[in-house]
């Protein structure tokens, strides 16, 4: 009993150290633990289609274009209605394509339909922060080597 004891402060250490150096405690615990290379443990990513790629691309452009005008409170509702509308547009294809996640559309779905709609207060934050949510979410899903992040 004594022995179990005098090992917890040792493979604490260990796996604080294995961070530090190695990188996530994740890949820490999995080589102390002898478990399967990482790659092995995370399931595959999706090929993306044409379809897919290019819709995600154009609702990148769309977002990033309206986002400076969103954060300093000067994007009008003439605008956000346009935005909507090509959102919405978008978020159809996708829902349309068989490959298409729903983990993406549907907070696609969403902010492209809250951004059009009257807004008040904080609503125009909420809505974009579902449409970076989408954004987010394609990379973790789809294997596509072109896309680049938000920011």
């Amino acid at each position: 009993m004594r022995m179990t004891l005098n090992l917890r402060p040792l493979l604490l250490a260990t796996l604080i150290a294995g961070t530090w150096i190695g990188g996530t405690p994740a890949a820490t615990a999995q080589v102390i633990l002898g478990l399967p290379d990482e790659e092995a443990a995370t399931p595959s990513k999706q090929a993306a289609s044409d379809a897919v790629k290019s819709n995600m691309k154009s609702v990148r452009k769309l977002v990033l274009d309206a986002h400076t005008l969103i954060t300093h409170r000067r994007f009008s509702p003439q605008q956000a209605r346009r935005l909507s509308d090509d959102l919405k547009r978008h978020a159809d294809a996708l829902r349309a394509d068989a490959a298409a996640s729903s983990d993406i559309v549907t907070p696609l779905a969403e902010g492209a339909a809250e951004i059009g709609a009257p807004m008040q207060g904080e609503s125009q934050f909420d809505a974009l922060t579902k449409l970076e949510t989408a954004l987010a979410r394609y990379p973790q899903i789809y294997d596509d080597p072109d896309w680049k992040p938000l920011r």
